[in-house]
């Protein structure tokens, strides 16, 4: 019965262009914003937003918020472990 409601289920045609993406980025930066404010998981809030106002499924939502939020964390974490001499480059390298 899923199956026969996802095939007779049509996505809507996605607007594509710098507005669509100077939205996603202005969402994100929203979501960035209230996360820091309030404490919460960015993704809380981006993943819904991506669904419902820029039509991604699920999957890309969730994907999307992992490449928006975890890259900088990571760099910023490794700067101030780099800095604290917490990094053994030697290793990690190679």
């Amino acid at each position: 019965m899923r199956a026969v409601a996802l095939a007779k289920w049509k996505r809507l045609p996605v607007a594509e262009g710098f507005g669509r993406g100077a939205g996603i980025f202005a969402i994100a930066g929203v979501c960035g914003v209230a996360s820091g404010m309030f404490g919460i998981g960015g993704g809380v809030l981006l993943v819904p937003l991506l669904g419902l106002l820029f039509a991604f499924s699920q999957h890309r939502a969730q994907g999307t918020s992992l490449v928006a939020l975890i890259p900088p964390t990571g760099v910023l974490a490794l700067v101030a472990y780099s800095k604290e001499g917490f990094v053994s480059w030697k290793t990690g390298c190679c």
